[in-house]
């Protein structure tokens, strides 16, 4: 391991969790980023959803908003949930952002760090005496910024029969595409978002409903009481064929060695919640307050408590589906029963910089 350089810590992944990790983590610390493939933007413009406060955040790591196309903040919601009728639903103020833009314009600034290097490997790290060693380094720590596919995580907790992701996007959609819509099937949902540059629909749910012939999907969809989503786009099968995977919730359990996930590798939120990406800033800023131990164990209990208060968050919304006695719906409600605990009597918050107990606010009304 001789030709091993050693670093203070290391992060796997360079999703926004990582890149925005090795920023912050690389104010006192010499950072490796360690990763497959690094962002290039030429997949499709997916949109996210996140809180207008988080706008502020990027800005503080050198982000601007015309750069992620944030340009305004989205309208009010409408979203059929419980019933065929969708309802106007006025929340926290969000604004529609490019995920892929975000990613390359958070690569630039971690390129002019001098405090970070990147190394692109795909080989798991190895825990050796004490210190996980990778493709040419060497680091005390690890960050798990891997996604959903959580590559250090002893095991990953989800249904046994997880629902799957499909989306479809359009370039420069109608002025009244840029807000958020949701409406529930028998087999899952369909949302839509959009910036002025891409909208996204996406379908989650039952794996062989969202992977059905797209000609046969879009029927379905126009038929199902929700063409009020649809009416204004042209069919599926002429749209460009957006991400697909994961589309219900899962997490990591804890290693023993010195792992700390973030993001989709920590919790991956389902995609109901549209808090995905804003949690994942969140944790990368907060690992960064990791200087020892005790703050490594206040880590860890914050994550124990996001897993909880989501999955509590979750089933409750999942409850009150129209489509509750579904096979799908029904399922997906046992298993979020199963796991989701009791609710936390305290939190654990950035204050300051340090990570540290506080009195827990009310759950949210949302997910």
């Amino acid at each position: 391991m001789s030709g091993h350089r050693l670093f203070d810590v290391a992060v796997l992944g360079t999703g926004p969790a990582g890149l925005t990790a090795a920023l912050a983590l690389a104010r006192e610390q010499h950072v490796v980023v360690a990763t497959a493939r690094l962002p290039d933007g030429e997949v499709p413009g997916r949109v996210d959803c996140v809180p207008i406060r988080l706008l502020s955040t990027l800005q503080e790591l050198g982000i601007e908003t015309a750069v992620i196309r944030a340009h305004r903040p989205a309208g009010p919601r409408r979203i059929a949930w419980s019933s065929a009728t969708p309802d106007r639903v006025y929340g926290h103020a969000t604004v529609h952002l490019e995920r892929p833009r975000l990613e390359l314009a958070l690569l630039t600034e971690v390129l002019r760090n001098g405090r970070i290097e990147i190394v692109i490997a795909d080989r798991r790290p190895q825990f050796i005496g004490g210190l996980f060693v990778g493709d040419a380094w060497r680091a005390p720590r690890v960050i798990d910024a891997t996604g959903a596919a959580g590559v250090m995580a002893p095991r990953r907790v989800r249904p046994a029969k997880p629902w799957a992701s499909r989306t479809w996007m359009l370039p420069r959609p109608p002025d009244k595409c840029q807000q958020f819509d949701l409406a529930t099937l028998p087999q899952g949902y369909v949302f839509r978002l959009a910036t002025p540059t891409w909208l996204t629909i996406g379908v989650v749910g039952e794996p062989a409903f969202v992977r059905s012939d797209v000609t046969t999907l879009d029927a379905r969809l126009r038929t199902a009481g929700h063409a009020w989503m649809l009416d204004d786009v042209p069919a599926l099968d002429r749209l460009m064929q957006g991400w697909q995977g994961r589309g219900s919730v899962q997490w990591s359990e804890l290693a023993g060695i010195p792992v700390l996930p973030i993001g989709d590798a920590a919790l991956a939120r389902d995609p109901l919640s549209s808090q995905g990406l804003a949690t994942a800033i969140g944790d990368a800023l907060a690992v960064a307050a990791v200087n020892d131990e005790a703050s490594a164990d206040l880590f860890r209990e914050r994550y124990r408590i996001g897993v909880v208060t989501h999955l509590r968050a979750l089933a409750t919304h999942v409850r009150t589906v129209r489509w509750a006695t579904s096979p799908a719906w029904h399922a997906y409600a046992a298993f979020l029963a199963a796991n989701e605990g009791t609710e936390p009597t305290t939190d654990v918050a950035l204050v300051n910089g340090r990570l540290s107990r506080v009195t827990r606010e009310p759950p949210p009304g949302s997910v």
